[in-house]
């Protein structure tokens, strides 16, 4: 799973509506996968504004693309999660056996 995300992408932060331009689904069908744990949710930006990491969007594209099913779908948004909460890990230790 982690061949899907490309950590040297450069940092960049979406806000909702860009992140399901690009995916091509709704407000109501977007917030449904983050709630199914099929997408990250997102991260504060203060105040109220939220945002979403590019990468972490592209590597859930490329999953999809790639015909992964709603279970590896779920793996990967935890390791994106993971690395989101410490991106200094081993990333040999992220992959799920």
């Amino acid at each position: 799973m982690i061949n899907f995300i490309n950590f040297s992408e450069q940092l960049i932060i979406q806000r909702r509506v860009e992140v399901c331009e690009q995916l091509k689904v709704g407000r109501s069908t977007f917030h449904n996968r983050i709630n199914e744990g099929l997408f990250p949710p997102s991260f504060s930006l203060g105040g109220r504004a939220a945002g979403y990491f590019a990468y972490e969007t592209n590597a859930m594209i490329r999953a999809m693309a790639a015909g992964k099913s709603n279970d590896e779908l779920k793996v990967l948004v935890g390791i994106l999660l993971q690395y989101r909460e410490n991106p200094n890990f081993n990333l040999q230790q992220l992959e799920v056996k």
